[in-house]
């Protein structure tokens, strides 16, 4: 998972001196329609609607849930799972990291663009397997 424009210039700016930056003690994950870069995240708002079962999924931001090294992997035995969809959520091309837990706010650090993008259907649950979540700063 490349770094957002927002992640890299918080460590920018925290390594300089130029301020301060704290890192949020919770990550949540989500699920986007539209594809995602550095510095065009696309809008939040494409995430699929909490009405069709989605939400964001939370994890730690500690050294039992990341590894710690170059980069940063999600730890062994720890997945991610999205609960079952209601509805069609419709193509899902990308999957990130927010600093928030609610649909459609918060800031992106962190994201990644699936190929091929895959429809979810009624009734779909998706995993991230432990092992599959590597933050970078590239």
């Amino acid at each position: 998972m490349p770094a957002s424009n927002y992640a890299i210039n918080k460590v920018l700016n925290n390594v300089f001196g130029a301020t301060s930056a704290s890192v949020p003690a919770t990550m949540y994950f989500g699920l986007s329609t539209e594809v995602m870069t550095a510095a065009t995240l696309g809008t939040l708002s494409t995430e699929p609607a909490t009405a069709m079962g989605y939400a964001r999924k939370s994890a730690t931001n500690d050294h039992t849930t990341w590894t710690t090294s170059t980069v940063q992997t999600l730890a062994s035995g720890i997945a991610i799972v999205f609960d079952a969809s209601t509805d069609v959520w419709g193509l899902i091309r990308a999957v990130f990291i927010a600093d928030s837990g609610t649909r459609a706010a918060g800031n992106i650090w962190w994201y990644y663009n699936f190929s091929p993008a895959f429809e979810v259907g009624d009734s779909t649950q998706i995993t991230l397997a432990s092992g599959t979540i590597v933050a970078t700063m590239t």
